[in-house]
């Protein structure tokens, strides 16, 4: 008898310490992808340096199970659909024989329906209602980011049905990242202007800059309390999360693959066609797209040598160019294998039936 109430108060005792530590007030860290840090270790010299995150979802399951409260939140500030997704969430993080691999889905979860109930009691004294509100702000905006960053994760909670959840994320400095998509746009003559309006691939540079294929039906700078911001001299930035479908990203990428092949192919005619490249200078405006007609006839009586058509399938396949094509090339190689990443986020959306996201934070 005396074993068995010594084993009931220490059950009492853990399910009372669990309670405590459940409802402990946890300061934030200033870092809004803190969830992620075990995972993308960011070095002190870097915290401050604004990123871009390019990543691969399900668009379909998140236009069924997701955007409901992404939508509500956005149009009504009413978190009601929200805490019932979160809540199914952290019932079946509580029901999964693999709790630990959800531990900071969970964790972050629970933070968001704790500052929620404090905002919704009216108990709470005024002061503390100021800090619980800045604090569930906090927290519904790391739900929101960790229900696109990890939607693989958030679908295998959801649904019945496995979901592939080891999805590639290509993460680099937002300057860097525009370096990729601005390189690979420069397919002029004097390899100056980007080249975006009357191409197939001003998609690409628009959705680069916030915009997203097709409108997401919200404004997402209201669900993600967006602090990302683009360097002065670049573009000015629409949006800072922006949402690809997977439709548009299997018409995109030919036209991709194409726009590589044709940058590189005015870079070899630069380098070692000189006197075809002065043809061309007297017969187009330096800042001005070669016509496709004109690039197919070149290409009759041009070819790429082996270095550049390496550089070529190197890019496509999303790895690293380790030299220049030529001495004399003005592409960037650092800005290529930039752009040789996001190009690998692309073709694995395109191949997996798979939408992409953007995120600058």
């Amino acid at each position: 008898m005396t074993k068995n109430n010594r084993k009931n108060k220490g059950l009492q005792h853990k399910k009372q310490t669990a309670d405590k530590s459940q409802n402990a007030v946890i300061e934030p860290t200033q870092n809004p992808i803190s969830s992620e840090q075990d995972e993308v270790q960011i070095q002190p010299s870097e915290i401050h340096k604004p990123q871009v995150l390019l990543g691969v979802m399900n668009v379909d399951l998140y236009e069924r199970l997701l955007k409901p409260a992404f939508v509500c939140y956005a149009q009504q500030q009413n978190d009601e659909p929200l805490r019932q997704l979160v809540e199914s969430i952290v019932t079946s993080i509580a029901l999964s024989e693999d709790q630990e691999k959800y531990r900071k889905i969970n964790d972050i979860s629970q933070r968001y329906l704790y500052y929620l109930e404090r905002v919704s009691n009216d108990s709470v004294k005024k002061w503390d209602l100021i800090v619980s509100q800045g604090m569930c702000q906090y927290w519904r905006t790391q739900i929101f980011m960790m229900l696109i960053r990890n939607s693989a994760d958030i679908f295998n909670l959801l649904l019945p049905e496995h979901q592939e959840s080891d999805l590639p994320v290509f993460c680099c400095e937002q300057q860097q990242f525009l370096n990729g998509i601005d390189e690979i746009l420069k397919s002029s003559l004097n390899h100056h202007s980007v080249i975006k309006e009357g191409t197939d691939c001003s998609i690409l540079y628009d959705f680069s800059r916030g915009i997203s294929y097709p409108w997401l039906g919200y404004d997402p700078e209201i669900i993600f309390n967006s602090q990302g911001e683009l360097p002065e001299d670049s573009d000015k930035l629409a949006n800072t999360f922006a949402l690809m479908s997977e439709n548009i990203v299997n018409e995109l990428k030919p036209s991709l693959i194409k726009q590589i092949e044709n940058t590189l192919f005015i870079d070899l005619i630069y380098t070692q066609f000189k006197k075809i490249y002065e043809d061309l200078c007297q017969a187009f405006e330096p800042d001005e797209p070669i016509p496709d007609e004109m690039i197919e006839m070149l290409n009759q009586r041009i070819r790429f040598d082996q270095n550049y058509q390496k550089g070529f399938d190197t890019l496509i396949h999303g790895q690293v160019i380790d030299q220049k094509l030529h001495r004399s090339s003005r592409l960037d190689i650092q800005s290529l294998n930039t752009f040789g990443s996001i190009f690998n986020i692309f073709r694995y959306a395109s191949e997996n039936h798979l939408g992409v996201y953007l995120f600058y934070c």
